[in-house]
């Protein structure tokens, strides 16, 4: 489930990767994510970015920078030490940067 988590001060949305969640993740990042199905261990996420392409392991969250609009890759440790969820009455998957 995509939620909405904080950054200092500015909003970045992310959701963590399950290793079942591709058709959501391919919803949200378009055609900069893709999968490679060829391992035994389960699919491959793969993020296309213009400085080159990365992957993500099981649990890991991908958020979204809203300057760049590219993606980072985060492990759960990081994450949680960097982010905290913000829980906003009626949010939507269509906030944008520019409703700040």
């Amino acid at each position: 489930m995509i939620k909405l988590y904080r950054e200092r001060i500015e909003p970045v949305e992310a959701v963590a990767w399950t290793g079942s969640n591709e058709e959501e993740l391919m919803e949200w990042m378009g055609h900069d994510v893709s999968f490679d199905n060829s391992s035994n261990d389960g699919p491959e996420l793969i993020i296309h970015r213009p400085w080159g392409n990365g992957t993500a392991n099981y649990d890991d969250y991908i958020v979204k920078d809203w300057v760049t609009k590219g993606y980072g890759v985060f492990t759960p440790e990081e994450f949680k030490d960097i982010f905290e969820e913000v829980v906003v009455t009626g949010y939507s998957k269509e906030l944008t940067m520019d409703e700040g």
